[in-house]
This record gives C-alpha cells, structure tokens and sequence, in this order.
C-alpha cells in the first residue's frame, strides 16, 4: 500500500524511535482515521461516564448496539475475499506520521479527562493527576538507545538482543519458541534478499547459524514503525493470544544489506547510525502459505450478538471506504431516502474457529491502534496456510503518535458483541505497568514512551468497559467462546 512519506523534522537524520525529536504538530484533516474519537465517543476513565450515542446515528452507522511479510507465497489477487456490496472503491487517505515520537519521560500516569469537540472530528483531552484510589505508578523512562553506537562491550550487531527476556514458554500458536528466539538473537547476517511489494523496504535474512527471518528496519515510513512490531509482539504474549509471529529486536550492521538495497529508491529512507548499524524487528519466517481469511459479506456477523440491519455500513474496511459510505447513508437518511441494503444474512464461516479469531483481532487491533488490517480488501487478515489459524502480521503502522482513542478504531469496536472469556479475563489482568517494565529491559527499551503506555491503559479502559455495556444488554451470550 503505498503512503507517503513521514516529514523530516531535523536538520540531523532523525528517527521514528521513543526518545527522540518531538514531531511537528499535524494540521487537523477531514475524516482522518487516526483523529481522536467523535463527540459520541468519550475517551474512557473510571471516574468518566460515558454519554451514550444517538439511536439513529448508531443503527445508520453501526448497528442495534448503537501484506505478505513474512512468507514465499503471495496470495493473488483473485483469492481475495469480495468487498462487501455497495460500497464504491477508494483510495486509503494517507496519513502523514511524526518521524520521531516524543519523550515524556518525567510525566507520571495519568486521567485523561475529555473536555469537548472542536472541528474536523478532533477531541481535546487534559492531564490531570490520577484521583486517589486510582494507581499511578509509571516508572520513569529511560533514554531512547544512541542509534550510532552499539552497546558497552559489543561490536556493531553482535550484541544479544530479545524480543521479551522472560517469553513464554509456548509461544507463536502455542508452540514453544524459547530456542528460536535464542537462534534470532545470536545468529550473524550470512546472506541478506530484497523483500517484495509494499510500501516499505524490508529484507528475508539467513542468519550464520540457518535461521531465515524478516528484517524490518527502522526507516522514515509512517506505517512502518519497527518499534510497533516489537511492542505487539510483548502485547500478545502478555495477553496469551500467540498470534504474532516470534520475534526478537536487533541492531545489525548495514554493510551486509546495502547490496540488495542499492537501486531501490526506499533505501534512502532507510535511518543508519553513525556506526553503520540499523535497529529493525527480525521476524521469524514463516514457511507455510499466507492466505486471505475467508471473509464474505455479513461475516461481522459473526461476532455480534445481534444481526447488523440490513442498511449497516461496515466500519471493517479501506478507511476512505468506510467514511465515504457511512456519509453516503446519513445523506439518504436526512433527506428520508432509504438505504443501501448490504446485509442479508449470516454466512456460515468456513472455519468454526475463524469468528472467536476475528474478535479477538479486534480487540487488539484496538489496543495496538493498528487501523490498518482491513486496508486493501482485508489482505491484513491472513491465515497460516488454507484454512489455517488466523495470525496477527505486519504491525509497523501500530502504536501511532497521538491521541489514545481513533475514530476508526472505536467504529471497528463498537459493533463487537460476541467475545472469548479469556480474552476479557486477560485484559482485566493485564498489568500495563508491568508490560512496560519488559519493554524497558528490551535491549533496545523502552520501545513505547510513557505516554504510549497510558494511552494502552486508556484503550483497555475502554474494551473492559465496551464489554460490561454488552453483558448488560445480551447477558451472558457475549462470551460466546
């Protein structure tokens, strides 16, 4: 998908790294997915009600309840699951992204208290001390690794790097990946090929000791943001999910990858240290076939306690798609003329484990801010293999600069209904505080600023609580896996 590339911001080389140069601020646009949610959509506190939507706009927009990475195999374009009918084809706006992420280091966790509204769907929020009660321990950040110089001790991509000291023992589809991550950690680039399509540049590695990964590295590219890799794979172990591919991060030298770069015009975007190394998310390979999940029109039904009315617009597509059909319905409604009718009836999924999969993605497309899976027709939402378990790859464009909530993100919430306990039971668990302890003792910590952590805070907020409304509506059907 080809986005446009994030400003420079210094003079310097800069980076898209925690720590480093605070981004300009961004002019406000019109329907931008990455804009903080509407007026309807409160951002989520304990001590903040939130407002309930207008019937009208919920059941017109929502409901009754209001690229290939990593694999030798493409899928082709044929075997791309339909978009859903009505809705006219459009290009995904692009979104300009900071090239670096400021650091608030000093700043302790926070409420985050909604204010109002202003134009172009932007919401203002203050920080405000915690109340009592309400816990505030945020660990002050330490500073961003130096991007030019290799750690005390270790020559240029040599040093031991991991993606989570303390992994699982059961990883990647339940399947042990204590050694992998050791053979990803110690191996030394053998030989380095160019990664195929997307917009970003990116690399199939065979490391010394025969382990073969996928080498994104840390480059001026709004969707593609190595430390988000990172940070979603700590987020799925923490969660138990295993739906990330085993990673690990590193600092590898450049030389060995500027043959297989050398005519390709990304490469200057491409940041490398003073020292010639560059600091990337080394993926895994995964062998078996990527393939589109098989998602037919009406599949949201799936994961909805109720059926979605026939006129709904589905907010899991293209973002362009998405707003340009749910405007299209609220024009017909002001001027009394029906709607579109997209949604008939359910289809059964080709996979019984395929809906629980798909609600769990949700959510943590929702906790990772990655609005991007559903771009292109859906060729985000891939399976292992034919019929394979579903699998969460490529999250370069998560963990975005700005406000905690997205308008996109909290449509693709909202019509959620249906859940696994577990999932729930994992998020009331889930020790942001702690998770953030792991990413900090990462060797290239802390991966997300503080302000990133409170904003992971805000989002699982706002599942839990997105969740409670549900039971009280459909009981006890909502955990229906």
């Amino acid at each position: 998908m080809d986005r446009r590339r994030a400003p420079d911001d210094t003079s310097t080389e800069s980076s898209s790294v925690p720590g480093e140069a605070r981004p300009r601020p961004q002019p406000a646009a019109r329907e931008n997915p990455r804009m903080p949610a509407s007026t309807t959509e409160p951002q989520l506190h304990p001590l903040v009600r939130p407002r309930a939507a207008s019937a009208l706009t919920l059941a017109l927009l929502l409901g009754p309840a209001c690229s290939q990475s990593c694999s030798d195999s493409s899928p082709p374009a044929a075997s791309r699951a339909p978009a859903s009918p009505g809705l006219e084809r459009a290009e995904e706006p692009s979104a300009r992204s900071p090239s670096a992420i400021p650091q608030s280091a000093t700043m302790p966790r926070s409420a985050v208290r909604r204010l109002g509204a202003g134009p172009a769907n932007r919401q203002l929020v203050a920080i405000q001390p915690a109340p009592r009660g309400v816990t505030t321990r945020m660990p002050g950040m330490t500073a961003a690794p130096d991007p030019t110089t290799a750690p005390t001790g270790a020559a240029p991509g040599t040093e031991p790097t991991a993606a989570a000291s303390d992994a699982a023992p059961n990883g990647f589809l339940e399947q042990p990946e204590t050694e992998l991550l050791e053979r990803l950690r110690a191996g030394q680039v053998e030989s380095v090929k160019k990664g195929t399509g997307g917009r970003t540049l990116a690399f199939k590695v065979t490391l010394s000791n025969g382990t073969v990964g996928y080498f994104k590295p840390e480059q001026r590219v709004s969707s593609a943001h190595w430390y988000a890799e990172v940070a979603a794979y700590y987020l799925d172990r923490a969660l138990g999910f295993g739906r990330v591919p085993t990673l690990v991060s590193r600092r590898l030298p450049w030389a060995p990858f500027a043959p297989a770069a050398d005519d390709d015009p990304r490469s200057a975007e491409i940041i490398r240290g003073k020292d010639g190394t560059v600091r990337g998310a080394l993926i895994a390979w995964l062998s078996d076939p990527l393939v589109p999940a098989a998602t037919p029109p009406g599949w949201e039904n799936w994961v909805r306690s109720a059926p979605l009315p026939p006129a709904a617009v589905t907010p899991y597509q293209r973002a362009a798609r998405y707003f340009d059909a749910r405007n299209e319905q609220l024009r017909r409604s002001k001027h009394g003329e029906p709607g579109v009718m997209r949604y008939r009836e359910a289809p059964e999924p080709s996979d019984a484990s395929l809906p629980a999969s798909l609600s769990d993605m949700i959510v943590f497309d929702f906790l990772t801010l990655n609005y991007d899976r559903f771009g292109g027709d859906n060729v985000n939402v891939l399976t292992l293999g034919a019929r394979g378990p579903l699998i969460w790859l490529d999250n370069g464009d998560a963990f975005s600069v700005g406000p905690p909530r997205r308008s996109l993100l909290d449509a693709r919430l909202e019509p959620l209904s249906r859940f696994r306990k577990r999932t729930v039971q994992a998020l009331r668990a889930l020790d942001v505080d702690a998770l953030g302890d792991r990413m900090r003792a990462d060797p290239l910590g802390p991966i997300l600023t503080p302000s990133m952590l409170r904003g992971l805070e805000v989002r699982r907020q706002a599942v839990l609580q997105h969740v409670a409304a549900q039971e009280r509506r459909y009981g006890e059907a909502v955990y229906a896996w």
